[in-house]
């Protein structure tokens, strides 16, 4: 199904992705708005939660851009698909009713738009990884 996907390429890039998005998610919930406190449960709970989660996303980023990448496709291709990654959590997530502050149409697009730059974050990691190991494949053809 994906011939190109190879397990040591698609280890290195998934796990960039997950903790890149993780790391930000923590930043912007714990840094910016501060409202990582506003967790009901055990905090260690939420982050191992958390993490599996972020695994899961960049392992979707990663069969997605395997299945839509093209040889001349730019970086903006993969922010894209991450981008709309990001979209659909936010739905789900929406849709659940979670969050980690107070409720209202401000803070939802807020965290529509940073969950769409999270995931694109994670989406150009996995695009930067594709590109480079085709150039180390383009290297290994000529020697």
């Amino acid at each position: 199904m994906f011939p190109e996907l190879n397990t040591k390429r698609f280890m290195i890039s998934w796990l960039l992705a997950a903790f890149l998005m993780m790391g930000l998610s923590l930043f912007w919930h714990g840094v910016i708005l501060n409202d990582i406190k506003n967790i009901p449960y055990d905090h260690r709970v939420f982050l191992a939660l958390s993490l599996i989660a972020y695994l899961g996303i960049a392992a979707m980023l990663n069969f997605l851009a395997s299945h839509f990448r093209h040889e001349d496709a730019g970086l903006f291709r993969f922010i894209s698909i991450g981008a709309v990654l990001g979209f659909l959590m936010f739905l789900i997530v929406f849709i659940l009713g979670f969050s980690y502050h107070a409720k209202g149409l401000h803070h939802a697009v807020i965290d529509l738009i940073w969950q769409m730059l999270e995931q694109g974050a994670g989406g150009f990691i996995v695009g930067i990884s594709y590109r480079v190991y085709s150039r180390i494949d383009a290297i290994h053809e000529v020697e």
